[in-house]
């Protein structure tokens, strides 16, 4: 409980566009651990096993989230910035 409360203190820290940008930040490190465990897991296994593809299904399936998040916090910034050009 008490990491959760330091999070939510940090995110009381900054404005909203801060807030998400943060977010997407760390969905991204969660999602680049949760990949190496996966990855751990799958050279246990025997390459030809059922297990092996599904972890490897799901591992494709994280990058492609990972890819999805970057290029959001790619977008948001560009929108952040056009925004303070159009308000100057």
């Amino acid at each position: 409980m008490k990491k959760y409360d330091e999070y939510q203190n940090y995110l009381n820290q900054f404005e909203k566009s801060a807030d998400k940008n943060f977010r997407r930040m760390i969905l991204i490190d969660c999602l680049g651990d949760y990949m190496d465990e996966l990855l751990e897991r799958k050279n246990i296994l025997e390459p030809d096993s059922e297990e092996y593809r599904k972890l490897e299904n799901r591992r494709a399936e994280i990058i492609k989230l990972i890819e999805i998040v970057s290029e959001e916090r790619r977008l948001a910034y560009i929108h952040k910035n056009l925004q303070k050009e159009v308000a100057e």
